[in-house]
């Protein structure tokens, strides 16, 4: 369950209201995507307070650089994303049409669908044009939504009891269950990292993976720091990122929240920079933090499932890892994990895992579709030290009994032979 005001203190900070004179885009749609490109005037909120690593200059521009390649590939075409949040607003400008209304586990009676909608703008946005001009652009623009609503936003009456009394592992496997029923290729988990672990939050997870389905979540909190692994992050199988801020014009507004939280259930990194989103009622918001980063996590997923739609989870995973850019010392650090996300790179790493693993690619993948070089193979996948434990005492435990029962099965021969033996004898 969750600690009380946990919940809150971790939304709080992650978005505002913005003036519409705030929300100019350039014709490449780059301030869109809270990056701006080298050249293009913009407007420096303060730096961000959040004790992060520090990335390296060209970060971001590189990042931009990245992404419209991926679009020469894909732009999430045949994928569904799930978002289990507080709910999207399906009338927005921009997400029109693209967003399937699915199950209310909160059930309070003023839902404001913030977070989701803005989440969801950052995934699947269609950018501005004549006829959109508030529209703001997603990083996979031609997937769709399904909204999942497992939390309520903070503000909503009676959202304080159901935080601490009512949410709970199972509702989040339900919702996790419902989106891999309907056709969600990529889920999206943005629920506050202190919620526990569960058989049936396990289980649900399994068979998304099962079926193939991307699960994402952040591995962040409020708190800074060395930390425990925390759920739904930790499970095997979900892609967990944490958050950084690149060198750019627009980094997170000083005092934000959005720490980073340091263990070994985080993949790669994803940047926290500050994006024009569209909110509930097509109000303009800019969004940071956990909102921000959810767009480029669940937005590389849906590009990579909308290429190679039957690569198993685990080979999409290896090749978010195996492409990441500005790798820390030592290949991977409990902070960044391997390094900073690449869409580009992660279609080209998919494709490779995918012709290895006989995952044929969509029929839309064309010549044009060409991949540049793939940074070094990194081996290894971090997980729960503790996690790992357990499955090595329970892998040893279960060969102690095999051999046990082998003995047992020899001595009863024996044993048998030896009685009739002595019946002989008697006889």
């Amino acid at each position: 369950m969750l600690t009380p005001g946990r919940h809150r203190d971790r939304c709080r900070g992650r978005r505002r209201a913005a003036a519409a004179a705030g929300l100019s885009l350039t014709a490449l749609g780059l301030t869109a995507l809270g990056l701006t490109a080298p050249g293009l005037a913009a407007t420096a909120p303060a730096a961000s307070a959040s004790p992060q690593p520090a990335m390296p200059a060209g970060s971001a521009s590189q990042l931009i650089s990245d992404l419209r390649h991926a679009w020469q590939v894909t732009k999430g075409g045949g994928v569904t994303v799930a978002v289990l949040s507080n709910g999207v607003d399906p009338d927005v400008t921009g997400l029109a049409g693209k967003v399937t209304v699915g199950p209310d586990y909160v059930k309070l009676r003023d839902p404001q669908d913030l977070d989701g909608t803005l989440i969801a703008s950052g995934i699947a946005g269609s950018a501005p044009s004549a006829g959109n001009p508030l529209g703001t652009l997603g990083l996979a623009p031609a997937a769709r939504i399904i909204s999942v609503r497992v939390y309520p936003d903070e503000d909503e009456p009676g959202s304080q009891h159901f935080d601490n009394s009512v949410f709970s592992p199972d509702i989040l496997a339900a919702g996790i269950r419902y989106a891999v029923g309907h056709g969600a290729g990529v889920i999206y988990i943005d629920v506050p990292p202190s919620l526990t672990d569960s058989v049936d939050l396990d289980s649900a997870v399994q068979h998304a993976l099962s079926k193939g389905v991307l699960i994402t979540t952040i591995a962040a909190a409020d708190s800074g720091g060395q930390a425990d692994v925390t759920y739904p992050g930790a499970i095997p199988g979900i892609i967990a990122a944490t958050m950084v801020t690149l060198p750019s014009p627009l980094p997170p507004p000083a005092g934000a929240n959005g720490s980073t939280e340091a263990n070994d259930s985080v993949l790669v990194s994803v940047p926290d920079n500050t994006l024009n989103e569209i909110g509930p009622r097509d109000q303009p918001y800019t969004a940071w933090s956990f909102d921000a980063c959810a767009a480029w996590l669940a937005g590389t997923a849906a590009l990579i499932k909308s290429a190679y739609p039957r690569l198993p989870a685990g080979l999409a995973a290896r090749a978010i890892a195996l492409s990441a850019r500005d790798h820390p010392a030592g290949g991977y650090d409990v902070k960044v994990g391997f390094g900073l996300i690449d869409p580009y790179g992660a279609l080209a790493e998919a494709g490779k895992l995918a012709r290895l693993s006989g995952a044929a690619a969509s029929p839309g993948l064309g010549p044009a579709a060409r991949f540049g070089p793939a940074p070094g193979v990194i081996y290894a996948e971090h997980r729960s030290a503790a996690r790992i434990a357990v499955f090595a005492a329970v892998t040893v435990l279960g060969v102690l009994l095999l051999a046990a029962a082998l003995l047992l099965a020899r001595r009863r021969p024996r044993a048998a032979r030896a009685a009739r033996h002595a019946q002989h004898a008697a006889r």
